[in-house]
């Protein structure tokens, strides 16, 4: 078997990490562990995180930076703006299914809001997010899709806290299958320009 480089061995490492830090939290999580689940040891995590809060950030940003590819990548797929937020809907539905540790794993960081690295990673994240549906809205509505009476920095945020709100009911088990469907389109129906 050929031998892993640096840079394969770090996304085994993060992957381990991601687990470990989904199923205890950041502060129980143990680098022993982390290594035990890469089939490494420890010196070896440490040879490529110089501690287990630069191993958590590096894994918090990663999994905030791979949700905002994820939605530029679908948005990519259309011209529409309608369609670009319906894509983003579907999407997100799609990774709380897919991507549930790392949900998890970004959730537990809320706890950790007073650590400031940890907070710039999650404000960055919100932040970055906020953006891009401001930024769908108001070609919306320069398109004539949306209605010009929205403001669309107030929408984006609602949009958002839509998601949150989504994952944490999906995350607690008591999300029928077809709410977060019938709340987007209840969101959607009230921006939407009338015809």
């Amino acid at each position: 078997m050929a031998r892993m480089t640096g840079e394969e061995r770090k996304k085994v490492l993060i992957k381990s990490a991601i687990k470990v830090f989904a199923e205890e939290n950041y502060r129980a999580a143990k680098v022993a562990d982390i290594a035990t689940n890469a089939d490494v040891t420890e010196p070896i995590v440490y040879k490529h995180f110089s501690s287990k809060k630069n191993l958590y950030l590096e894994v918090l940003t990663l999994i905030m930076e791979k949700t905002m590819k994820r939605f530029q990548n679908v948005i990519a797929k259309s011209m529409n703006p309608l369609e670009k937020l319906e894509l983003i809907i579907k999407e997100y539905n799609l990774m709380i299914h897919v991507f549930r540790q790392e949900l998890k794993l970004e959730f537990q960081a809320v706890s950790e809001i007073d650590d400031p690295d940890v907070k710039e990673i999650i404000a960055t994240g919100y932040l970055s997010s906020f953006k891009l549906v401001e930024n769908l809205l108001q070609e919306g509505m320069d398109q004539g899709y949306f209605r010009e009476d929205i403001d669309p920095a107030f929408q984006a945020k609602l949009f958002v806290g839509h998601f949150i709100h989504v994952s944490s009911y999906y995350l607690s088990e008591v999300l029928e299958d077809d709410y977060s469907e019938q709340l987007f389109s209840y969101y959607l129906n009230g921006i939407v320009h009338d015809s």
